[in-house]
């Protein structure tokens, strides 16, 4: 530090105001964040190396008063982070995905048995009044517990995989859909309404399968199943005996009659859907009760 000689006027220190400030502080970050990201880095190597540090930088500042406002939010970060990557080419600007960062600190805040979003499964389980094992197996099943994966109108979107078309159904744009909260509404609601549709079925265990596959497929083309299964002496209300006519769907003999209304479907491709989900259900089941047993 320089030495101040006698007789020199000292001029107050003129400090910026705390707009000016956050501004500078924020540009200064993403400055050295431009500098170490390159194309050599895979993206998730660049959230894990930089992402987490960036976070970590920004709540420190908070700490030491830095910030006149509450630090900029999670998403602000994560939206920041892609539009870097995507000037460096390493993302694509269609389709970025940089929930690498998000899910990390999210299992770290909510921990659950089976992953970060247990407390939604088990909120909207309860509404609807299904094992909230189910849920969690779907989320799973459409997106191994990625909220952002997904996009276009044909194209499943979001922790549950939900369409834009269904979407809709509820009042839920395509961008709603990569919420977490708002997706797994959205299934829970869809079950709930499949459900509902085979209340004639007497068993629950029959009921909660007619439902998974309508969740897979849509409700119309296991409705169409049924109805070819029992043209064919086979009990429409028992999935067993329906799954092997929703196997044979594909066939001219099966879906070209006038019990078949929304035509031709992978039955294939559901079945084995719903057999996946069903058996990590039963696995996820069985993880939860001996957690509990732990505690």
């Amino acid at each position: 530090m320089r030495r101040i000689s006698q007789g020199e006027k000292v001029l107050p220190i003129k400090r910026a105001a705390p707009q000016e400030r956050q501004y500078e502080l924020k540009q200064n970050l993403m400055r050295k964040i431009r500098l170490r990201t390159s194309k050599k880095f895979a993206t998730s190597c660049v959230f894990r190396r930089y992402g987490v540090v960036l976070f970590c930088s920004l709540a420190l500042l908070n700490v030491g008063g830095l910030w006149a406002a509450p630090p900029p939010s999670l998403g602000a970060i994560t939206q920041a982070m892609e539009a870097i990557l995507i000037e460096q080419h390493i993302l694509s600007p269609s389709q970025p995905s940089l929930n690498i960062l998000s899910n990390s600190i999210e299992e770290e805040e909510g921990k659950g048995v089976i992953s970060a979003y247990d407390h939604l499964f088990i909120k909207e389980a309860k509404r609807i009044g299904w094992d909230w094992w189910y849920l969690a197996a779907i989320a799973y099943h459409e997106s191994k517990f990625q909220p952002h994966v997904g996009g276009g109108r044909a194209v499943a979107i979001g922790l549950m995989g939900i369409l834009p078309s269904t979407g809709r159904r509820f009042g839920v744009s395509a961008s709603q859909l990569r919420d977490a909260t708002t997706s797994v509404r959205v299934a829970a609601s869809c079950l709930d309404a499949f459900a509902k549709e085979f209340n004639h079925v007497s068993t629950l265990r029959d009921r909660e399968l007619f439902a998974l596959a309508s969740y897979v497929c849509g409700s119309g083309h296991i409705h169409d199943a049924c109805r070819v299964a029992q043209k064919h002496g086979a009990n429409p209300l028992v999935w067993e005996e329906v799954k092997s006519f929703i196997l044979k769907m594909n066939q001219p003999q099966y879906y070209r009659n006038k019990q078949v209304r929304f035509g031709r479907f992978n039955g294939k491709h559901t079945v084995k859907c719903v057999s996946d989900i069903d058996a990590l259900a039963q696995k996820y089941a069985q993880q939860i009760a001996q957690a509990k047993g732990e505690k």
